[in-house]
């Protein structure tokens, strides 16, 4: 799917929800982000807005196969066209990247979140958004039905494989994906009850992850860096506010 379709699929209605209950899981648990440098990688320019009232600044890559487009709208442009095996970009020159609409459309998802790996400084870290293969959105016609679907432990060892260290886990969009206009008045008492009752059928899995070199080699425990995070195993924070 490229970011034609992903852009026509954002301005439908159930687009617009989706859009939502995402950039609201994003703004109750991404850290304040001011000050930073921040890449969104894929087709993030639907949620980039969210990063770009806090970030120092935020630009935004598209993988070569999906094509791009002209983001922000009103603003000088921040997007450009990329090869998915070499980002250009310096070392250690990004604070955290945000990837969606990415990791499904690619061949070696690995090798993009090493790249991303690369250009991030030390203690920098990863939010991941992916479709889950359990979800009842994988059969909608939508940007999470094309691709790749992942399943926690998938992502998360992706993630390790690619020298990121997951420290967080999440499920949202579990309101189906069908009839906008009448789940659209219960989406919000579904996203507050879908992790108690079936996170497994969530529509995406977003993972948090961070660079850490450890001189052992051995994984350190280490604190989310999303605030309000529980460790794993632990009762999720409940969401408040709105975007």
């Amino acid at each position: 799917m490229d970011v034609t379709a992903c852009e026509a699929f954002y301005k439908t209605p159930l687009g617009a929800l989706t859009r939502r209950l995402i950039a609201r899981k994003l703004q109750a648990h991404i850290r304040r982000l001011r000050g930073r440098v921040v890449l969104g990688l894929g087709h993030g320019a639907p949620y980039l807005d969210v990063l770009r009232e806090q970030a120092d600044r935020v630009i935004c890559f598209t993988l070569a196969r999906q094509g791009a487009m002209r983001w922000p709208p009103s603003a000088p442009g921040a997007t450009a066209l990329v090869d998915e095996t070499g980002l250009p970009l310096p070392d250690g020159s990004i604070d955290c990247v945000f990837v969606v609409h990415g990791l499904e459309f690619t061949e070696n998802p690995q090798k993009i979140l090493h790249e991303a790996w690369r250009a991030l400084k030390p203690s920098g870290w990863a939010v991941v958004i992916v479709p889950n293969r359990h979800g009842l959105w994988r059969c909608a016609r939508t940007p999470f039905g094309h691709g790749v679907s992942f399943s926690p432990r998938h992502i998360t060892q992706i993630l390790r494989d690619a020298m990121f260290t997951p420290c967080a886990v999440e499920h949202a969009l579990f309101v189906p994906p069908f009839k906008p206009d009448f789940f659209r008045r219960h989406a919000a008492v579904c996203e507050r009850i879908g992790p108690w009752v079936a996170p497994a059928f969530s529509g995406v899995i977003i993972v948090e992850a961070v660079k850490q070199i450890h001189a052992t080699g051995k994984p350190a425990p280490m604190r989310g860096l999303i605030a309000g995070l529980k460790p794993r195993g632990a009762p999720t924070a409940t969401m408040t506010g709105s975007w």
